[in-house]
């Protein structure tokens, strides 16, 4: 099987609040395990920024500059570590 989970309580901080998901492995076996170790870090980071009022909908997300892009091997200090290579 190539599925992945994530079980994450407190979520964001929040007490009973938690990020409970299940990830196939349609895409792949990495895909889904990279899906289970760091999906809700991209959640938390979106949510952030929404919140910020950075996005008010899914079309900031999709018009906005790529959250998981290639990074320099020098890296770039405003992008949080979760998404550093």
């Amino acid at each position: 099987m190539e599925d992945s989970h994530a079980l994450i309580a407190p979520f964001n901080q929040v007490h009973g609040q938690g990020f409970f998901a299940v990830f196939d492995g349609h895409a792949g076996k990495h895909a889904a395990e990279w899906c289970g170790q760091h999906f809700h870090e991209v959640r938390s980071f979106l949510t952030t920024r929404r919140h910020a009022g950075e996005l008010t909908s899914l079309a900031d997300v999709v018009v906005s500059p790529p959250i998981i892009a290639p990074v320099s091997p020098e890296g770039d200090e405003n992008q949080p570590d979760l998404f550093r290579s």
